[in-house]
């Protein structure tokens, strides 16, 4: 009931504007509107290439995952209404059709195909101040805000992820706010947003403050920061604060607290005016944030069924600070369809676990039943000529891209291909557990600390003509699987560095 409660706060919230915004668009047919409509489609296929995810059933131990085939259309429409020239509607519908994967919460009569709508945004924009150099923006609804342009997986961390405990999500540095935000680009050296915001997981409502100011040197440096004041003001004090019989109550816990950020993104090839590159080529970028300033001291929490006692708690706020860094690798052919693609394939070989092998030894003069049973172990030796083989066969294809650039003159390259890490020192897996509960997640069995510390990924578009494009990932990244209400279960379902899956979309837009 919480995850379904988990959409539907955001959609009742922007229905109300939205049918602000159909009603003002109908009351005037006089021409002075401007509606301007976009809108997009999109196919995804992907594998998850190794999970060691497991379900709580009775095949425990399951990794249920492991070589999984995952698939779903999609696609959204928005409306641009412009009122006046101060006065801005924006609205927008999406929807999707996909397939569950199987969790401990879910139906048989859920596992099949299933489909979903939901509200993308719907806000409202005024501008404040001369029309010709506002110094003021405000807009407010449910709106998309993003803290950091560059990044496309990790990043984000300041309204995208939780505080006590901090949990992680995975795509960019765009995140879905519901509130009011002050916007203004007045002067050139800084941009400044301001935003009151409600949180839109459980416990709803509560009210957010953050400040977030970027700082513009030239125009290939920008250095931004933020500091957010996470739940400040409680929709329900009982919800957001325990009460004095919950655990970790005593210790001070809470759901509240500050949350701070600071990025920087250089583009390079500004910066040293290097033309022959490609637009998002060699642009370096980075973010680190602390998902709560203050520690906490540590508690015991035991096991429901084994009645085993692990202390946790916030007492060390290097735990707390997640650190991300991407680049844009130059696009052409040579290296964005050679080299990096051949170092790619070398690493994803590399991590591979070894392979177990039966092995049965029939003794001679011993008869029949005298057959003994081992294994052998085959490492790296047994993997070198895959090495070998997808290595050469990328630089064939950057040599035969760079070639065919030169017989058709013209460029056949990339959008941009980019490498994202990530480093989290978290003692425990990345579950958002949307309970409301501050105590950090308890370990689970085996969990070893570090395994999931680094993370990764690489991501490359292509785009034709103009609306047509093609999205390629690979990553070890906060996977979630979607639930059968289309949002994401809480567990993770990448618990190491060397698990990862790939995933490739065809969108159109028009």
């Amino acid at each position: 009931m919480t995850i379904m409660r988990a959409r539907r706060a955001p959609t009742l919230l922007a229905s109300l504007l939205l049918a602000g915004t159909i009603q003002t668009a109908g009351a005037r047919d006089d021409g002075g509107l401007h509606v301007e409509f976009t809108g997009n489609a999109y196919l995804y296929v992907m594998r998850i290439v190794r999970s060691s995810a497991t379900l709580f059933l009775d095949n425990l131990g399951v990794h249920f995952l492991e070589g999984a085939w995952l698939e779903g259309v999609g696609g959204g429409i928005n409306a641009d209404v412009e009122v006046s020239p101060r006065l801005r509607f924006n609205t927008g519908l999406g929807g999707s059709v996909w397939s569950p994967a199987q969790t401990k919460l879910s139906r048989a009569d859920w596992l099949g195909r299933r489909e979903n709508a939901w509200i993308n945004s719907a806000s409202a924009t005024v501008l404040l101040g001369d029309l010709d150099r506002p110094p003021l923006q405000m807009k407010f609804g449910f709106f998309g805000f993003n803290t950091s342009p560059d990044a496309k997986d990790f990043g984000g961390y300041l309204y995208k992820g939780g505080c006590y405990p901090g949990y992680l999500y995975s795509g960019g540095g765009g995140a879905s706010v519901a509130g009011l935000q002050l916007h203004s680009d007045y002067f050139d050296f800084v941009t400044l947003d301001g935003l009151v915001t409600l949180e839109l997981e459980y416990p709803y409502f509560d009210f957010s403050f953050g400040l977030v100011p970027t700082f513009h040197v030239g125009d290939f440096l920008d250095v931004g920061a933020g500091l957010l004041a996470h739940r400040a003001i409680p929709a329900v004090d009982t919800l957001t604060i325990p009460t004095s019989e919950q655990k970790g109550a005593s210790e001070g816990y809470t759901l509240q607290g500050t949350k701070a950020m600071a990025r920087f993104s250089l583009d390079t090839r500004k910066a040293f005016d290097i033309e022959a590159l490609g637009e998002n080529d060699l642009k370096l970028y980075a973010e680190a944030a602390i998902m709560g300033v203050k520690n906490y001291p540590a508690i015991e929490v035991s096991d429901e069924e084994t009645g085993e006692v692990v202390e946790v708690g916030y007492t060390d706020i290097l735990e707390r600070i997640p650190v991300m860094a991407g680049f844009n690798w130059p696009t052409h052919p040579l290296v964005a369809h050679g080299a990096v693609p051949a170092a790619l394939s070398a690493f994803l070989i590399g991590i591979e676990p070894d392979s177990t092998w039966p092995i049965d030894t029939l003794l001679d003069g011993q008869g029949e039943d005298s057959v003994v049973s081992a294994t052998e172990v085959r490492g790296f030796e047994y993997k070198s000529w895959r090495m070998a083989a997808f290595g050469g066969a990328a630089v064939v294809a950057g040599v035969g891209t760079f070639v065919l650039e030169k017989v058709l003159r013209t460029r056949l390259r990339l959008d941009y291909l980019t490498l994202e890490v990530e480093y989290y020192r978290l003692p425990h897996e990345n579950h958002a557990i949307y309970d409301g509960n501050p105590v950090p997640v308890r370990p689970r069995p085996g969990f070893e600390p570090g395994q999931d510390d680094w993370r990764w990924a690489v991501l490359a578009r292509k785009t034709l003509a103009e609306r047509f494009t093609i999205s390629a990932k690979v990553a070890s990244d906060h996977f979630r699987t979607f639930n059968e209400f289309n949002w994401p279960d809480p567990e993770e379902r990448i618990l190491g560095t060397d698990e990862w899956y790939w995933r490739l979309t065809f969108g159109v837009g028009f």
